[in-house]
């Protein structure tokens, strides 16, 4: 594993210049972390490798098919994991049916089953994708805070993992997780996680 960090990202554009090569016959995973990054990135791309493309390729798209015609593959990562979830052998809810279901969920419970809750909705929505996101067990989500307000969110994020269970679904988060896990980054000689996704890091990992 190599791992180049910078805080100037005309640095990873330089690095990526000098040491990926389209040409070499290997197969190349790149992930960004944002869709701004992303055009920076498949721009780079295609003005480094011109003669690949005419001046009438100037769609994103179109300029991304091209280079996974030759082997590299460019994602922001959100689109990455959509990819997976749409390919997936899951049930997985939407975003949108998941903030449903924790409404109803608020309703069925007597302290959050009022006015102040459901205009938290929102905000207690994001938060239950968030933990479901990090992987975390339930246990270690309890331990993370021991005020009441914590172990309310709790108590109801442990009905909604139940409901999400005894209907056999995923939410977004769970899917994320569980398919990243499974999936074979074998398939792919080299790796790229360029971005922000903790700290500004740039990793590139040759695949075993």
């Amino acid at each position: 594993m190599e791992i180049f960090c910078t805080p100037h990202t005309d640095d990873i554009d330089k690095w990526l210049k000098e040491n990926i090569n389209i040409y070499g016959k290997k197969k190349i995973l790149h992930i960004v972390p944002t869709l701004i990054l992303y055009r920076r990135r498949l721009q780079s791309y295609r003005n480094h490798y011109k003669e690949l493309f005419s001046y009438k390729d100037i769609d994103f798209s179109a300029v991304a098919k091209r280079l996974e015609e030759e082997g590299l593959s460019l994602y922001e990562m959100d689109r990455f994991l959509l990819q997976l979830i749409k390919t997936s052998p899951y049930t997985v809810l939407s975003k949108r049916e998941s903030t449903v279901m924790i409404e109803r969920i608020l309703e069925r419970h007597s302290f959050s089953n009022n006015i102040a809750w459901r205009f938290s909705l929102q905000d207690i929505a994001d938060c239950f994708f968030t933990l479901s996101q990090s992987g975390l067990s339930l246990e270690e989500i309890r331990s993370l805070d021991e005020t009441k307000s914590w172990e309310l969110i709790c108590d109801l994020y442990e009905s909604y993992l139940a409901e999400l269970s005894q209907r056999s679904v995923l939410d977004y988060g769970q899917a994320c997780v569980r398919l990243l896990q499974e999936y074979d980054f074998g398939n792919f000689d080299m790796l790229l996680l360029d971005g922000a996704f903790s700290s500004y890091v740039a990793k590139a990992s040759n695949v075993d």
